[in-house]
């Protein structure tokens, strides 16, 4: 999704797709439905960062991941039922760019930190 939304960026999504041959099909229809279950995706990408600084690895990665999904969050395009994304990629990535929503979402747990 980030190097799809950053290829439209500098004017070379067409020569991105092309690289991804099949994987590129239907594009727009995943970017759309990760989008819906985007706030959801925050908190799992915290709980696997979480796992993997215990197991003594960078929970870099992850927390990154739960970043970009908290600005997914926040667009229109998040705010769609997985079953009714679209498919128009172009329409998909300039959803991706409005945000409607606070400036950060954080689905964490208050709880978790206290356990």
């Amino acid at each position: 999704m980030q190097a799809l939304r950053a290829a439209e960026h500098y004017g070379v999504l067409e020569h991105v797709l092309d690289d991804l041959g099949d994987l590129a099909d239907q594009a727009g229809r995943r970017i759309a439905r990760a989008a819906a279950k985007s706030a959801r995706y925050v908190g799992e990408m915290h709980e696997i960062a979480a796992a993997q600084e215990a197991a003594g690895l960078t929970p870099a990665l992850f927390e990154g991941m739960a970043e970009v999904y908290s600005e997914i969050a926040r667009t229109e395009l998040a705010q769609a039922a997985p079953e009714e994304a679209g498919s128009d990629l172009s329409e998909a990535l300039r959803a991706l760019g409005e945000r409607q929503l606070p400036e950060r979402l954080d689905v964490r747990d208050p709880d978790a930190d206290e356990a």
